[in-house]
């Protein structure tokens, strides 16, 4: 089996769709299925995160009005893409609308992460809804799977942790009853043990992509992108950077736990584990090489800058002025991992604490309220932090000209500039 992963950019519109099913049809073989995961069309998450916002407002006229705006221009694709036979997705798509309308009319919930979890969700299924039934209507053998029946987690919304066993029973079940040459399913969204929404972190269709080739077996994945492969840094904010045709898993992993937007940070670890191969292809230019990533050893790799935006900088002291003692120390980071906030970065001195995490509307709050009572708390928003990685002294004069850095970590391979 292949495991193919196309994001938003992939399918954002008639003409990108036609493409993902060009590539597809030039994949198809008969003896090695294509598994295909999906995110959201083009800025659909952006939009539905509005219509969360509105529904947890209590703004309910503003969100169902967002709501019908998104499924209109869903409507717009699928006239566009002229199908032979529209009906079927359209009504399709307007289940879909009937489904979340009801939600937001019958929703009491005021948990932001929940809300989020059962609008946002929706992206996805669109998405996979309307390529399922336009790969039908160019007669590609495809089947479709809603993954809340592959992907099991737990109640943590918003970025909720696998439940390996479980999802691995299920995925196995369901590819031994399922024959077609391609089996469509949604990236990003899972399920609870109540079968309700809970969503991966944002940009979490990589790591969907990661789960099923593991739980599969499958010993070759490719995302496929609007770039040629990885990118020694994002070509938009260092139009220096060139490609790196191979990777190691460890470097990598390190590359997007510091905010390189090539694929998502979970998404290394089960490819290592089953030992696949991850391909970042492009989905423009076709017959580019793309990038590699795999068990590599002794590569001598170039330059690597990461910038992460939007951080959020905590600092902790203890109220009556006393020794930060592990005690305290340990209470921060367990709460930190109580809302599956990642800690970016930390440094502490002897009476203050501090933690540079991302921000996240629903999470952030939730810190401070668990710790207010015990430590005395500043915040800082708006932060960037600039990882740069196989540095040399002259490299780290020149991208600090003209930067306001006032924090600076750096160690033997690897450094990090904290700026306003």
């Amino acid at each position: 089996m292949r495991v193919f992963k196309f994001g938003g950019a992939s399918v954002k519109d008639a003409a990108a769709i036609q493409n993902v099913t060009s590539i597809i049809q030039n994949y198809i073989e008969d003896k090695n299925p294509i598994l295909l995961v999906v995110s959201a069309i083009g800025k659909t998450t952006n939009k539905l995160e509005l219509v969360a916002k509105c529904l947890f407002e209590n703004r309910k006229s503003e969100a169902k009005t967002e709501l019908i705006s998104i499924l209109q221009e869903h409507k717009d694709l699928c006239q566009a893409l002229e199908f032979q036979d529209k009906l079927a997705v359209i009504n399709a798509l307007q289940d879909l609308e009937n489904i979340t309308l009801g939600f937001i009319k019958a929703n009491e919930s005021n948990n932001y992460n929940y809300i989020y979890d059962q609008i946002v969700s929706k992206g996805e299924m669109l998405s996979t809804t309307v390529l399922f039934h336009y790969l039908l209507d160019q007669k590609v053998d495809v089947s479709f799977i809603n993954a809340r029946y592959l992907i099991k987690t737990d109640n943590n919304y918003t970025d909720a942790n696998i439940l390996w066993n479980e999802t691995e029973e299920a995925v196995k079940a369901c590819m031994k009853e399922t024959k077609t040459a391609v089996i469509i399913t949604q990236g990003f969204i899972g399920a609870n043990s109540e079968m309700l929404y809970t969503t991966l972190g944002r940009e979490g269709s990589d790591y969907t992509a990661a789960i099923l080739a593991k739980c599969t077996d499958t010993k070759e994945m490719t995302i496929w992108k609007d770039v040629d492969g990885v990118y020694t840094g994002d070509p938009k904010k260092f139009p220096e950077a060139t490609i790196i045709d191979k990777l190691s898993y460890k470097e990598a992993i390190e590359m997007t736990f510091y905010g390189a937007q090539i694929i998502h940070p979970k998404t290394i670890k089960p490819i290592q584990n089953s030992n696949c191969i991850l391909r970042v292809k492009s989905f423009i230019n076709k017959t580019a090489k793309g990038t590699e990533i795999g068990q590599f050893e002794n590569i001598q790799y170039p330059l690597v800058t990461v910038l992460k935006e939007q951080q959020v900088l905590y600092s902790f002291a203890v109220r009556d002025f006393s020794f930060l003692n592990e005690s305290n120390l340990g209470k921060i980071i367990a709460t930190f991992g109580k809302y599956s906030l990642r800690i970016n970065l930390m440094q502490n001195s002897s009476i203050e604490f501090i933690v540079l995490t991302d921000e996240k509307l629903g999470k952030n709050e939730l810190i401070l309220e668990d710790l207010k009572n015990d430590f005395e708390i500043k915040i800082e928003n708006q932060l960037k932090l600039l990882t740069i990685r196989h540095y040399n002294e002259d490299i780290l004069a020149k991208q600090r000209q003209n930067k306001s850095v006032f924090l600076t970590q750096k160690g033997e391979d690897t450094v990090h500039y904290l700026m306003r």
